[in-house]
Parts: C-alpha cells; sequence; structure tokens
C-alpha cells in the first residue's frame, strides 16, 4: 500500500507540469498581441513594449514558462491584468467563501444522499423505491452549472425568492440566504451518487446473515 500510495504521488509532478505547459502554451496560440489586447488601440509602440516587458512577453515561450514555474515554486501566481493586484491575493480574498460554499454544498448532499438512499432500501420493490432511484439517477447525471441556471431561471427570475448573484451585504442572515442556490447547485450530483451508495450498502447489509437471523428471532424492524 506504501509503494502504491508513493508511485501514486510521484504521478502527480509530472502530471501538475503537463497540465502548466498545455495551459501556459495555450496562451501563446491565442490570436492577437495580449500588450494591444490589454492596452486598447490607443497604445502606443512604447507602452506595448514596457508592458510585454513587465509579463515577460518579450521573451520565448520556453524562458517564460521556466519563469513561470520559478515563479510558483516561490508562491508569485503573478499579477492580475484585470484587478492589478496579485493572483494570490485575489485568491486569498475568495478562499473564505469557496470553502463555506464547499462545505455547504456537500453536506447538504451527504445529508440528502444518505435520506434518499436509506428511504429507497427501506422501500426496496416498491413504487416509492423507484421513484426514489429515478430521482438519484437525475441527479447524478445533472451537471452543476445546468442546476444553477434552473435554479436562477425558476427561483430567481420567475419567482424572485432567491438572489441570482453576489454573497449579501455581510450580515450572516443575508449570507445564509444567497448562500442557497449555490449550495444546492453544488450538491445536485454528489446526492445522486451517494443516494445510490447508500441505498446498494443498505440493501447488502440487510442480506447479511445476522440481520436474518435477527429476524427469525422476532426482532422488529424497528427498535
Amino acid at each position: 500500500m506504501f509503494i502504491y500510495i508513493t508511485k501514486r504521488l510521484l504521478w502527480v509532478i509530472p502530471t501538475i507540469l503537463t497540465v502548466l505547459l498545455v495551459l501556459f502554451s495555450l496562451s501563446y496560440l491565442l490570436p492577437g498581441d495580449p500588450a494591444d489586447i490589454i492596452l486598447g488601440p490607443r497604445a502606443t509602440p512604447e507602452m506595448a513594449a514596457e508592458l510585454e516587458s513587465r509579463l515577460g512577453l518579450d521573451k520565448p515561450w520556453y524562458q517564460s514558462y521556466l519563469i513561470y514555474l520559478k515563479n510558483i515554486i516561490k508562491g508569485d501566481l503573478g499579477t492580475s491584468i484585470f484587478r492589478d493586484r496579485s493572483v494570490l491575493t485575489v485568491i486569498l480574498d475568495v478562499l473564505p467563501y469557496t470553502v463555506i460554499l464547499t462545505l455547504a454544498g456537500m453536506g447538504l448532499a451527504v445529508f440528502n444522499g444518505i435520506s434518499i438512499g436509506l428511504l429507497a432500501a427501506n422501500y426496496n420493490n416498491s413504487y416509492f423505491e423507484k421513484f426514489l432511484t429515478m430521482v438519484s439517477f437525475i441527479t447524478a447525471s445533472t451537471p452543476t452549472y445546468i442546476a444553477g441556471v434552473l435554479l436562477i431561471v425558476i427561483f430567481s427570475v420567475n419567482f424572485n425568492i432567491l438572489p441570482s448573484i453576489g454573497i449579501g451585504d455581510g450580515g450572516i442572515l443575508d449570507s445564509l440566504h444567497h448562500l442557497i442556490g449555490p449550495a444546492i447547485a453544488l450538491s445536485v450530483g454528489w446526492t445522486g451518487y451517494i443516494a445510490r451508495l447508500t441505498r446498494s450498502s443498505m440493501l447488502e447489509t440487510l442480506d447479511q446473515e445476522f440481520i436474518q437471523t435477527e429476524k427469525s428471532f422476532g426482532i422488529p424492524r424497528y427498535y
């Protein structure tokens, strides 16, 4: 097991380097001059040359890639062009909201998934179980972005119940109100997977010999 885990961890390094190389190379394949796009049509050649020098665009792509890797190792992710701030600072600013949204979505998925799975196993071979199984398949097959769009259209546009964007004004209740929609959208796909896994595990457990033995002794289904 230790050797297997070590091999998997070692594969992470070339995988990350390959992904970074592909993404970095794509930026050079895009049409147009990045300096002209950033500065706009009124930019002078001197302004474009200064920006290219500052961003490292005046160097060959492989040199820029090595500089990019060196900066990443040092914790320097560069500067956001649109916000003119450090990329790391921008990430850290929104990281707490990302963590809260992830925990809320996964918590909701675990609660709903286990509940649906237990109900489906408890009412096995019934119409209710078939309905719950269908729900779990639909949710597991629904991408998060589709669920998000549907929630916005239904609850934000049509009924005006939930906000469609933003994180609120900083108050706890308002922040929770803004969190409901994204958390539900994030939980939809995982709810189906967890429900199917819970149902299968529950049915397998109910078929174990010790369960059948307890039933033969007259122990009720719920106790």
